[in-house]
């Protein structure tokens, strides 16, 4: 009889054990689901802020190198209809194009897009802490989107890392014309020519992949990096079509609308006599020295002047800004005319109506 009792008691404590056990995973379930979708929990390479590919290294046991083999996570770097993902998607990083449907604002600074296209729509969550700036992601905006795929509450999203993995997707337009003043256009072009103003602005001159050539300036407001978009440099850019002095110009609105495709050279202003400066050194910094002779002064107070040395000539410009040191190297350019003595100049070879220009940046007396 005591045996019978003894087994009862132990199945009874076996079933609590099971309704305890159950309780505590709903429980733990539900947190977790509730913390997802607050934002405070994240996959651990979020945290890096890495992009999304893993690896694993063995070294061998013969020291000869290392085997490295891709992790389950894998990375699609073209860009697939959305009505594609399903689960086996789920843990690797995709690449999906569409139209913003709808953006909401959640209350802890997170931006939640929807974003659809012809076959069919996911969300995209810009958490607060992975700093994207979401202003240019409106309705009606194409969107490209790069990122880890998840599931959430039964539907797919994908979910960037990084600032650069979305960026606006509109099709590249040309050639410009004055048709396309006024117009916002996405441009691809290589960066053939850069000035840099004393005040801060950034000038450049893109050459576009059908040939033809763009000013762009950056003005000092947008704050750019007057060592970014070197010579050489290819660059996307999206901005208005506008028209200064009779010559077309793409501004951009801030620095997220400039994508670096593939970074230029920093010219370190290498020594160049005069004659051996040409044509393919437009856009590079050069130092080189000479006599300055006829200089003049425009009304916009622009100094122009020629600099000989051994009977080769370049045409020289210094362009006007209100600073002190502009000042400073005007006044060593007309003290060097006047008392007949050589300069070096550090500036930037321009090609203006076929003729080679040098535009200064320093003006240097030893």
């Amino acid at each position: 009889m005591s045996i019978v009792k003894k087994k009862g008691c132990k199945s009874a404590v076996k079933q609590k054990g099971l309704f305890i056990f159950s309780l505590l995973a709903v429980l733990v379930i539900g947190i977790g689901g509730f913390l997802y979708q607050e934002n405070y929990l994240f996959f651990a390479d979020s945290a890096t802020g890495a992009k999304n590919t893993e690896v694993e290294a063995v070294v061998s046991d013969s020291g000869t190198g290392q085997t490295v083999q891709q992790a389950a996570i894998q990375i699609e770097s073209e860009v697939i209809e959305i009505s594609a993902i399903d689960s086996s998607y789920v843990g690797k990083t995709v690449t999906v194009q569409g139209l913003v449907a709808s953006r909401q604002i959640h209350s802890k600074g997170h931006v939640f897009l929807t974003v659809k296209d012809e076959t069919g729509e996911l969300s995209v969550p810009l958490f607060a802490d992975k700093e994207i700036d979401s202003e240019p992601y409106q309705e009606g905006k194409t969107v490209n989107v790069t990122g880890k795929v998840q599931e959430y509450q039964g539907k797919y999203e994908v979910v960037p890392a990084l600032p650069e993995d979305i960026h606006l997707e509109t099709a590249l337009k040309e050639p410009i014309t004055e048709a396309d003043l006024g117009k916002t256009v996405v441009l691809k072009g290589e960066v053939v020519s850069r000035y840099e103003h004393p005040d801060g602005h950034l000038f450049l001159t893109l050459r576009l992949t059908d040939g033809q050539e763009l000013e762009m300036p950056i003005f000092n407001s947008l704050k750019p990096d007057i060592n970014a978009f070197q010579a050489n440099a290819v660059i996307e850019v999206e901005g208005e079509i506008s028209e200064y002095k009779g010559n077309l110009q793409v501004i951009p609105s801030n620095l997220q609308a400039i994508k670096e495709i593939t970074a230029g050279e920093l010219n370190e202003a290498a020594f160049k006599e005069i004659d051996a400066i040409s044509a393919e050194d437009r856009g590079q910094k050069l130092l080189t020295e000479g006599n300055i002779s006829d200089v003049s002064e425009s009304k916009d107070g622009h100094l122009f002047f020629t600099l000989e040395k051994d009977g080769k000539k370049i045409e020289t410009t210094l362009f006007k800004a209100d600073t002190n040191e502009l000042e400073g190297r005007k006044e060593r350019i007309l003290q060097a005319e006047s008392a007949k003595f050589p300069v070096r100049i550090v500036g930037v070879v321009e090609v203006y109506e076929d003729q080679l220009t040098l535009i200064v940046d320093k003006v240097l007396i030893d």
